[in-house]
């Protein structure tokens, strides 16, 4: 075989590459195609063989000599797997890192299942510990066999600690009273409420603080007249609005009271200085 090229000449077998730090090893050195040509070069070289001339067809030399080259394919790639399971890195069954990280006395965590939260109660007047790996059982569900869970750390009880602290829950929805967590609201003071495309005008009557169901202390503003709100309304949706404008009229253009629109509601006039106060209609 005389190349045109010394890139076309195939160097057999191969020198592995292989620096620290891969992630793929390349310990396959060779495939079917290679080892197929390489015997097929040496033929030749062979006292025995250098009367043999078939390279194409249905040969029986040549059968046996693609089977010995799928032969050698195969453990090429078993050599490169097996090389894999031989380092951290490379390793992708289970069986193959248990091995190698028992060899420095490490003992990995059994794989578990599931996770799950539970409340431990002691009796008596003496404090309990529990150790790693406490083992609990559940009741049986359905089909489903009693499940074993074990606790990770150590964990102490003790009965005068009996508790379980749950979490605070708060309404979505309206809840069919008017809670705020704070509020510069006064009473009479004209408010608007608005939801989606529905709005409701009044003022304040009274502002308390009650003690809710999730144990917070909220201000509960009344409001006159009662708002009609469907409990189905979301609190995201509501909002509670009140004026912060004055605006100042010129008395000269200010139309009579009974020429005022009535989409401008009514108005009190101070004549001592020329302002104008809306009053909400409700």
């Amino acid at each position: 075989m005389n190349p045109c090229c010394p890139c076309d000449t195939l160097i057999h077998p191969g020198k592995p590459m292989i620096p620290a730090g891969l992630t793929d090893l390349p310990r396959q050195l060779a495939t079917f195609a290679d080892f197929r040509q390489v015997m097929l070069r040496e033929i030749p070289t062979q006292a025995a063989l250098s009367q043999w001339r078939s390279r194409e067809g249905e040969d029986l030399g040549l059968m046996l000599l693609e089977m010995w080259a799928y032969v050698l394919d195969l453990l090429s790639f078993y050599d490169r797997q097996i090389a894999h399971e031989t380092y951290l890195r490379t390793a992708v069954r289970s069986a193959s890192l248990y091995q190698l990280v028992q060899m420095i006395g490490y003992q990995p965590r059994p794989a578990l299942a599931a996770a799950v939260v539970l409340g431990a109660i002691a009796t008596g007047n003496q404090a309990v510990t529990l150790p790693p790996r406490t083992g609990f059982r559940s009741d049986a569900f359905g089909d489903e066999p009693p499940q074993i869970f074990e606790t990770e750390q150590e964990q102490l009880i003790h009965p005068l600690t009996n508790e379980w602290q749950v979490a605070p829950t708060r309404d979505r929805n309206f809840p069919g009273e008017l809670l705020l967590e704070q509020t510069s609201l006064s009473p009479d003071q004209l408010v608007l409420l608005s939801w989606g495309n529905q709005h409701h005008g009044g003022r304040v009557q009274q502002v308390e603080a009650i003690a809710a169901l999730d144990g917070n202390t909220y201000l509960q503003v009344r409001i006159t007249p009662p708002p009609a709100i469907d409990t189905n309304v979301q609190l995201s949706n509501l909002q509670l609005l009140t004026p912060t404008v004055s605006a100042r009229l010129n008395l000269s253009r200010v139309p009579p009271p009974s020429m005022t629109p009535p989409s401008l509601g009514s108005f009190e006039f101070d004549q001592s200085n020329s302002v104008a106060q809306a009053q909400l209609a409700v």
